[in-house]
């Protein structure tokens, strides 16, 4: 290779990754990002979950956190599967570039890095595939900007597989062409450990695109030879990646990746004719298509259109063509057909953002349009018409097809360009003068088509507003600050409102609250059993649930915006947050009776007070007592509401609709209410004809502190709606006896676990255990990774309550000591550094062999 031609491919890879970058900032100044407008580039589940991951990982970096374990994370979680799945990525240092104040920017500035780099490794796969051109920028531009880097740019932890598939398919061509697998190795491993998601993803790709360029080169022989050692290359890279994939693994046992038989039944995903409307700009837009809609498959006219003309090519073979036909076709139906669609997704079916290995078509499609360009010469004059003719007729189709994301404006637009790019790309066939120039106009068109599509994409998407953001970390974490001052030990706190299910990571304390996908389900369902709100796929803290569960789950403080409980005692108070601090907390663990082995949580049917009566009954022996009991309704009405076999529904949606349920007070006992909230817009106590409590309902099922009263005031409970049919009224009032549970407490205080050193991943203290208190009751969720030693010798852990840890503790005082150490590390640390030593053997080994030669 001359100078000429390397100075050329180094101002090419330049602009491939500065371009993407200037183009995706000046979409963010169009939908005002700051710093062009008080937008954030928070949205969706960056928004929901990533910012406070970033906010986690930066503390991690600073060495103010654990990467094995944290307890900031659902009561206390592996660290380290969740650092695995979602932080891994080596862009995420440049956290410890920026405060913590500005870690949007962070992201932002990590962001578009990352779409640069997109377009730079692009840019070099085409280069080295093919010879190097200038044009090739707007192919790479074009992977660097598809529609699914656009959509889906908020899960940034996709865009380092998206960045890294170019140089993998690299790699396949190294070991097809030169008998070298180095590069592959690493870059798949490198995929792998990035994010092993979209590196499965790859996997499945890899194997795809090295037959089918095997399939194209059958005449340089050598099939086995190669086939085995891209099967050896890629088995290395898997084993390489073990200290990775293992620990996630394990940290996904338990969790929501489950596979059930019935989504491997095939069922058709779609019209096959509608995934043509996601082939023009614009088409891919706001919530439904994030959640269940089409395959993301933009890339831009220009490249539909050349990839198409690409098999009207005579310069192509037709061998060649039919190979890209059968990959176009895998993947066509990968998404039409549910249980190819299942398989690409690690047989897990998706919750939002769908068909998540569009990329790879996309890729694929700019190397066909890139072939197709490159023998521009190939095609006819008569191919251009023909092309053009069927995207005008598919497009009429389309408008009639009234596609409720895609407007006519837009199908004109696409039109409008193939017509233009056809135009242009038939008269630069000719030798005439300038013809560069039909190049550029090329380019600025597709500057335009792919600005316009990346803007009205972004801007039908909801983002937060910045202010919100750093007023509610600068706020809230003066009370965190606070609390921290005036605390000392392990306690949790928790919180009444929220910006995010994962506040605790974002600002740096002990909470219940969580939302990932590496979570323990029985705890999940643990922690609603006990009247705490919870999905299918996060809890959180809401309204709260009792006092003993408060206790019993050491919550020692609790944030609220407005009057949470009288019985717990006010504390710190800043602008309109107000601290609650209880009386009755209860440290990390605490001795108990062996009863509470016996108690099922998680698959009882009964109501959560009845529930809890269980559970504290259970850790003290003797007789039984009613700490929660149910407040009699002594008449439920009605307003604007009918009933039909025991299920209310709205008369007149105009109107207010509420029930009411006349109720008796006992003697200073804490009311509570458990409640389905769907459809409802709040819960009021009224006496004597004036609302005394309004309690606002969040999550799916709340428990509801309706606060205390005077012994048989009459107190009427009203459920207001916003809209409901089919509604069925729990009516669970339940008042809690104070003065029972108050002894309880102060029996269970005598025989607390003293914490001498505490960090998350180390407990040290000490316990008395008495006969009729041999179970140390934790409040740890039960985890393999944690190893209990009782006097330094392992001790055998128990499950209590389905999801949290006990241990039996001899009778006398003890020290108690847990650490933990994530379930797969050591085993996967193993693997990959005898697979690590491995490569460098078989390296060595062949650089002896071949002299300077590296052929592995």
């Amino acid at each position: 290779m001359n100078s000429m031609t390397r100075k050329k491919k180094r101002i090419i890879y330049l602009l491939a990754f500065i371009i993407p970058i200037v183009i995706m900032v000046s979409i963010y100044a169009m939908i005002k990002i700051y710093p062009f407008g008080d937008a954030s580039i928070l949205t969706r589940d960056l928004k929901g979950q990533y910012v406070s991951y970033f906010s986690e990982f930066r503390d991690i970096l600073l060495g103010k956190s654990s990467m094995l374990y944290s307890f900031t994370k659902e009561m206390g979680g592996n660290m380290l599967g969740l650092s695995y799945y979602y932080l891994i990525s080596p862009f995420n240092f440049l956290l410890l570039l920026f405060p913590s104040s500005m870690i949007t920017e962070a992201i932002f500035f990590m962001t578009v890095l990352k779409i640069g780099f997109c377009g730079l490794t692009a840019s070099i796969f085409i280069n080295k595939l093919f010879r190097p051109k200038y044009a090739s920028i707007i192919f790479s531009t074009a992977y660097a900007l598809t529609a699914y880097n656009i959509a889906y740019q908020q899960n940034i932890m996709w865009l380092d597989g998206v960045m890294l598939l170019p140089l993998i398919l690299i790699g396949i061509d190294k070991i097809i062409h030169k008998n070298k697998s180095l590069f592959y190795i690493v870059t798949l491993f490198l995929a792998i450990a990035t994010n092993f998601y979209i590196g499965f993803i790859i996997c499945i790709f890899s194997c795809i695109y090295f037959a089918y360029r095997v399939i194209l080169n059958l005449h340089k022989g050598h099939i086995s030879r190669k086939l085995l050692k891209f099967l050896g290359s890629s088995i290395i890279a898997g084993l390489l990646s073990s200290i990775i994939t293992i620990p996630v693994l394990f940290s996904l046992e338990g969790g929501k990746a489950t596979l059930s038989l019935d989504n491997l039944i095939p069922k058709l995903n779609f019209n096959l004719f509608d995934l043509v409307s996601k082939l023009y700009p614009g088409a891919f837009k706001g919530s439904d298509d994030m959640l269940s809609g089409l395959p993301n498959v933009y890339c831009s006219v220009l490249v539909i259109l050349l990839a198409m003309l690409y098999f009207l090519n005579k310069k192509i073979q037709l061998k060649e063509k039919i190979c890209s036909a059968v990959v176009i076709l895998i993947f066509i139906l990968s998404m039409y057909i549910s249980t190819f669609n299942l398989i690409w997704h690690g047989f897990n079916r998706p919750v939002g953002f769908p068909y998540r290995y569009t990329f790879v078509l996309c890729l694929f499609l700019i190397i066909l349009a890139y072939k197709s360009y490159l023998n521009l010469e190939g095609i006819k004059n008569i191919s251009f018409i023909i092309v053009n003719i069927i995207i005008i007729g598919v497009s009429v189709f389309v408008v009639k097809a009234n596609y409720e994301n895609l407007s006519m404006h837009e199908v004109m637009f696409a039109v409008i360009l193939a017509i233009l790019y056809s135009i242009a790309l038939v008269i630069y066939k000719y030798e005439i003068p300038y013809k560069n120039v039909l190049i550029f106009i090329c380019a600025m068109l597709f500057v335009v088509e792919i600005t316009y599509n990346g803007k009205a994409t972004l801007e039908s998407i909801s983002y937060e507003n910045r202010s919100n953001f750093t007023d509610f970390n600068k706020d809230t974490g003066k009370v965190i600050k606070n609390i921290k001052e005036n605390n000392s030990g392990f306690y949790r706190t928790d919180k009444t409102f929220e910006f995010n299910h994962n506040d605790a990571m974002l600002l740096d304390y002990n909470s219940l609250s969580h939302f990932s996908s590496i979570y323990k389900v029985d705890l999940r369902k643990l922690l609603g059993k006990l009247g705490l709100s919870e999905t299918k796929f996060f809890e959180y803290y809401g309204t709260g649930s009792t006092i003993p569960v408060d206790s019993i789950l050491s919550v020692r403080n609790i944030i609220s915006k407005y009057k949470f409980n009288d019985v717990y005692e006010k504390g710190y108070a800043y602008k309109d947050m107000t601290v609650y601090n209880n009386p009755f907390w209860l440290p990390i663990g605490f001795m108990v009776n062996n009863n509470i082995q016996n108690v099922d949580v998680i698959n009882s049917d009964d109501v959560t007070f009845e529930i809890q009566n269980e559970i504290l009954n259970s850790m003290l022996a003797g007789d039984k007592v009613k700490y929660f009991s149910k407040i009699k309704t002594n008449e439920i009405t009605t307003h604007n509401l009918s009933k039909t076999d025991g299920k209310y529904a709205i008369i007149n949606k105009n109107k207010k609709a509420y029930i009411d349920m006349h109720i008796k007070a006992r003697r200073y006992e804490p009311i509570y209410m458990q409640i389905d909230t769907t459809g409802v817009k709040n819960v009021e106590v009224i006496q004597d004809g004036e609302v005394v409590k309004k309690c606002d309902t969040v999550g799916k099922v709340s428990v509801l502190n309706l606060g205390r009263y005077k012994n048989n005031d009459d107190l009427v409970v009203r459920v207001n709606f916003n809209k409901v049919d089919g509604y069925w009224l729990m009516n669970r009032i339940y008042g809690l006896n104070l003065r029972k549970f108050n002894e309880l407490y102060n029996n269970l205080s005598q025989n607390e676990y003293n914490v001498l050193e505490y960090s998350d991943t180390n407990i040290l203290g000490e316990v008395t255990s008495t006969k009729d208190k041999s179970m140390m009751y934790t409040s740890i969720p039960y985890d393999k990774g944690w190893t209990v030693t009782v006097d330094g010798k392992e001790a055998t852990k128990v499950k209590l309550l389905n999801a949290l840890t006990g241990i039996e503790i001899p009778k006398g005082t003890h020290v108690v000591q847990f650490k933990y150490i994530p379930q797969g590390l050591k085993i996967g640390a193993i693997i990959s550094g005898v697979s690590l030593l491995l490569l460098i053997v078989l390296c060595i080994i062949n650089k002896r062999k071949n002299k300077d030669k590296i052929t592995l």
